[in-house]
């Protein structure tokens, strides 16, 4: 963890902050590099996290994204 890393989690630690809020926190602290070095694959994972703390907020269904996860591969489909 880096001394920047550090800082935003100490900050964080001192508010009260809202499940909502926590969550965009986790999601932001994952970050590693600037968003112009993001690529479309970690824009993309990065916008379903936020959605995910949006809809888990919302009491409404989430959506899993690991970073194992690739864009465009469908996992295989058991046959019976």
């Amino acid at each position: 963890m880096t001394m920047g890393d550090e800082r935003f989690q100490a900050e964080g630690a001192q508010w009260e902050l809202s499940p909502l809020d926590s969550c965009h926190r986790q999601v932001v602290a994952r970050l590693r590099s600037s968003c112009a070095d993001l690529s479309e694959e970690e824009v993309a994972k990065l916008g379903v996290a936020l959605f995910n703390c949006q809809a888990s907020a919302e009491g409404r269904r989430t959506y899993p994204c690991t970073p194992e996860m690739v864009r465009g591969r469908r996992a295989p489909v058991p046959t019976p």
